[in-house]
């Protein structure tokens, strides 16, 4: 009953569906034959067409690609290999993953393929870092310990019994201790980004309140009749820009808001011009935001709340690297790929939207780091290392792609490229 033959082909792939793991077959070639649900998971896809045919290696970070195809290597001579990497998620939490890579065979024994199974360690390398933690606090208090033992060498062999219990008591409560305040760290960083949200929320709804009433006054006072016809241009002024204002304060409702991942069709062009009062309100006086209009058909299938909050990320780091008089310019364009080229990205048609600024630039010894959840070159409290990090996440979400170009003191261009989405009604 435990042969091979006793266990149907169907189970082996229930099984490996199940599985908690990421499972990916690759081809000799490096590219990706098949994936399972967890799979698609760490990759941020909704289905396998997405990530199948691309290369393996150009589904991680740029600076683990070089262990990855070290382990392709291995396994296409017939070893197998285990290592560690690290890569962000869709909304840009870091996580650590202990990779295997083992060859596969055929029946005549020939080497046809590789399996990898990636396995989640995040919480693993969390404790250790914690026991780390903890380790050096002990380590510390036990050299303490150590230089009082040795001064009190000449004390009686009762008092030093006696004092060397204190020690050991003061060790186990720092123990204690440390844990505590890495646990209230922890919670204390996780709630912060709550408990902002839930502020802004209060305070949109009570400014929309307030915004809804003003407008309602002027309402009443156009419908008297009894005014002039300058001072009804001046009301009718009024009246737009408290509608402005209470779109502004949806749109900020919508940013303080948690929302599942939803892909819609998504208008670009729509998206920057709903966004561009925001964006110009987020980029401050000393910075102007400009937005090329084009005509193109700019429809994807994205999450919009997403996107909404990769394109103001860009556009706050632009803001932070201009000077006085910066200009952050959007441009939404199309694009065709007539190849899967050497990163990965898929032959089709893409939209693209660009954010493009005259600030310091980018020094290419940091390129490859950009994208690292917590990486920032921002001053101390001054960043988080998140905002790119989520750019990352949402355009593999969209399966597209982004490329980074920048000249050191003349400026960076993001584009973020997003597959087209179909013609409506079709």
């Amino acid at each position: 009953m435990n042969s091979t033959q006793d266990f149907p082909d169907h189970r082996y792939r229930q099984v490996v569906e199940l599985s908690l793991d990421s499972i990916k077959e690759i081809a000799l070639d490096g590219r990706v034959r098949f994936v399972n649900a967890h799979g698609l998971a760490r990759v941020a896809s909704v289905d396998a067409a997405s990530v199948v045919g691309l290369p393996w290696v150009s589904l991680w970070p740029k600076r683990f690609r070089p262990r990855v195809r070290q382990a392709l290597a291995a396994a296409e001579r017939g070893e197998s290999q285990q290592f560690e990497t690290e890569c962000t998620n869709a909304d840009g939490q870091l996580l650590s993953w202990l990779v295997s890579t083992s060859p596969l065979r055929n029946a005549d024994g020939r080497i046809e393929g590789v399996l990898a199974v990636n396995r989640d360690i995040t919480e693993r390398r969390q404790s250790q870092q914690a026991l780390r933690t903890l380790n050096q606090t002990l380590q510390a208090r036990s050299e303490a310990t150590t230089r009082h033992d040795e001064q009190a060498a000449a004390a009686t062999h009762d008092q030093v019994r006696a004092e060397a219990q204190s020690p050991s008591i003061e060790v186990e409560l720092d123990i204690a201790r440390a844990a505590q305040r890495l646990a209230e760290r922890v919670a204390e960083r996780a709630q912060e980004g709550e408990a902002v949200g839930q502020l802004l929320a209060g305070v949109v709804h009570d400014l929309n309140n307030v915004l809804q009433t003003a407008g309602a006054a002027i309402d009443v006072v156009q419908s008297r009749g009894s005014i002039v016809e300058e001072d009804q241009k001046i009301l009718r002024m009024a009246e737009t820009a408290l509608q402005q204002g209470s779109v502004m304060a949806q749109r900020l409702l919508g940013f303080a808001r948690k929302h599942p991942y939803a892909p819609e069709r998504v208008e670009l062009n729509a998206l920057v011009a709903r966004l561009l009062p925001l964006l110009q309100q987020a980029a401050g006086a000393a910075v102007s935001v400009e937005w090329e209009t084009t005509t193109c058909d700019s429809a994807v299938l994205a999450d919009p709340h997403t996107l909404e909050r990769a394109l103001l990320n860009l556009v706050i780091n632009a803001r932070d690297v201009c000077a006085v008089r910066g200009r952050v310019c959007i441009t939404v364009a199309t694009r065709t790929l007539a190849d899967v080229d050497a990163a990965g990205r898929r032959a089709g048609d893409y939209v693209t939207l660009s954010v493009q600024d005259n600030g310091s630039g980018i020094a290419p010894e940091i390129c490859d780091q950009l994208f690292d959840a917590y990486f920032t070159t921002k001053p101390a409290g001054k960043g988080t290392g998140l905002g790119l990090a989520q750019v990352d996440g949402a355009v593999r979400q969209a399966d597209g792609y982004i490329e980074v170009q920048s000249v050191p003191g003349q400026g960076a261009c993001f584009t973020l490229g997003f597959p087209a989405a179909e013609p409506s009604g079709s």
